[in-house]
């Protein structure tokens, strides 16, 4: 396979930030969407043109949509440059490239819930830089609100007890750690 496909799957599923993730679920929706309309796709410039203008206006993804929207998009990846795959070597490495990180508690990624918590503390305790805050806002709008309705009640007590000054911040990362 191609090693910038690897790239790829790589920065999705291990350095994207949740607005990053947006983005790409966007793109990868329109590309599916209008990858009928011309022989080889769609223009790349076309494509970020339109991605920036929808971003204003998103909504928002959950990131069940973000991860089943980067599953099937790795899956036709996977078909296109292996055409005879077996079915079960597919589901392995989809498995492998998009894993579910479902613990039982959250259905976020680990470090995805962890980058998640420390921009919510980082932004209540007024230590976010103005810039993060910024790039934040235009990503997803109200994104201090939709990170807190993500979090489990259990992160949302830790947080609240945390900022509230009723326990310490070496004991509030270990009760988070503990729960991802």
């Amino acid at each position: 396979m191609n090693e910038r496909l690897y790239e790829i799957v790589d920065f999705i599923l291990n350095e994207a930030t949740y607005g990053e993730l947006e983005v790409v679920t966007a793109a990868l929706k329109k590309r599916l969407r209008d990858s009928d309309k011309t022989p080889m796709g769609v223009n790349p410039e076309k494509i970020a043109r339109e991605m920036a203008s929808r971003i204003n206006q998103q909504v928002g993804f959950s990131v069940d949509q973000i991860r089943e929207t980067v599953k099937s998009l790795v899956k036709d990846i996977i078909k296109r440059e292996a055409p005879g795959i077996p079915q079960k070597d597919l589901q392995s490495l989809l498995e492998k490239w998009v894993p579910e990180h479902s613990n039982g508690k959250s259905k976020i990624p680990s470090d995805a819930l962890l980058t998640m918590i420390k921009q919510f503390i980082s932004y209540s305790t007024g230590t976010m830089p103005v810039n993060e805050q910024s790039n934040l806002k235009k990503e997803i709008p109200n994104w201090h609100e939709k990170y807190w309705q993500m979090f489990s009640s259990e992160t949302r007590q830790n947080i609240s007890d945390f900022l509230k000054g009723r326990i310490d911040e070496v004991t509030f990362w270990k009760r988070i750690k503990k729960e991802i």
